[in-house]
């Protein structure tokens, strides 16, 4: 026989019924809560969604949920199907924009490293049933016969974008400024010494470094310039002394952790790596002389270099917004910048 607790006689005895394991703290919580999970964690009910790579589910080490992304490497659509009886209508979204592309080259002259993709982060979306368009820039494109390198493409989604990032500057201009939240490109050489800059929380591009000719058994020394990250500055070319043939091309500014992805903390939107190279003049001839590349970071490509023999700039990474790297002496071509990524995620555990 079951009867009513005498500190709380208002409390039904099927209140209490096959309650044995739960704390009297709770008199006044019915048996169905109970059963449901109320008390302990009350079950989770998402939202149906389709649309990009939809196969990671994962827990957040910053705050133990368990969320499942859905991360758009091209372009496409976004589709809440059913949000009836979801615990939550929520999204997160991550916008990464295409990396520029490196700096490209003709005759004696360098280019730096292409600027990182911008990103903007949307923590306060809500989902209605419809389909979102999703757009996934594509890294700066080169063109090897005119010599014309290319800024990232924009990224958009959820009517926000994030903008691809600059180019790398070259021997007629300076690494180009970023947009929307992208990073600036690096600076090249001859004329073009100067970075680009970032825009918003993009970053700026380093500037390029020379040394001129000066004596038959001193070289040329040029230094072209890392593009900016989506967290850092590109670092600026770097030349040795008269005595020595030092020239290092700068690195990429540091990408950022794209949010909502894996909760990996790899970083994206990284600047591209610039060229270098050392020229050193005798009597009646010259030679070229082994320099140390601008390595890329976050994504980012590395610059061009010359050790017994050219190296061409590296590609940005696919979906990483990382920029191309440099290219040098009009020898060695600059590269392509890494295309963007969109990631969409929401609590579904």
């Amino acid at each position: 026989m079951f009867r009513q607790d005498r500190t709380n006689p208002s409390t039904a005895v099927s209140t209490w019924k096959g309650r044995k394991d739960t704390p009297k703290g709770h008199p006044s919580t019915a048996v169905s809560k109970w059963l449901n999970g109320g008390l302990f964690g009350e079950s989770w009910v998402p939202i149906t969604a389709s649309g990009g790579d939809a196969t990671n589910d994962y827990t957040d080490s910053t705050d133990g949920i368990t969320y499942r992304s859905h991360v758009f490497e091209a372009s496409g659509t976004f589709t809440v199907s059913d949000i009836t009886g979801a615990s939550s209508t929520d999204l997160q979204i991550h916008i990464l924009g295409g990396g520029g592309s490196g700096g490209n080259v003709s005759n004696s002259d360098g280019g730096g490293g292409g600027g990182g993709g911008g990103a903007n982060v949307l923590t306060t979306a809500t989902a209605s049933v419809q389909g979102y368009t999703i757009t996934v820039g594509a890294g700066g494109s080169l063109d090897q016969t005119s010599i014309v390198g290319g800024e990232g493409g924009d990224s958009v989604a959820f009517s926000t974008t994030a903008g691809g990032g600059g180019m790398g500057g070259n021997a007629t201009f300076g690494g180009t400024n970023g947009t929307n939240n992208s990073s600036g490109g690096g600076g090249g050489l001859w004329n073009g010494s100067a970075g680009g800059n970032g825009n918003g929380t993009g970053e700026d591009g380093g500037d390029a470094a020379s040394r001129p000719y000066s004596g038959s058994w001193i070289p040329i020394q040029k230094a072209c310039a890392g593009g900016g990250g989506t967290d850092g500055v590109g670092a600026n070319g770097t030349t040795g002394g008269y005595s020595t043939s030092t020239a290092t091309g700068g690195t990429g500014g540091q990408g950022d952790w794209v949010r909502y992805k894996d909760g990996s903390g790899a970083r994206y939107g990284g600047g591209g790596g610039g060229a270098s190279y050392a020229l050193a003049w005798f009597t009646s001839w010259s030679t070229f002389i082994t320099t140390y590349r601008g390595y890329g970071s976050g994504g980012g490509g590395n610059g061009a270099y010359y050790s017994g023999g050219w190296q061409d700039g590296e590609t940005g990474d696919a979906n990483s917004g990382g920029g191309g790297g440099g290219g040098g002496d009009g020898t060695a071509y600059s590269a392509n910048g890494g295309s963007g990524m969109v990631v969409v995620r929401y609590r579904y555990a």
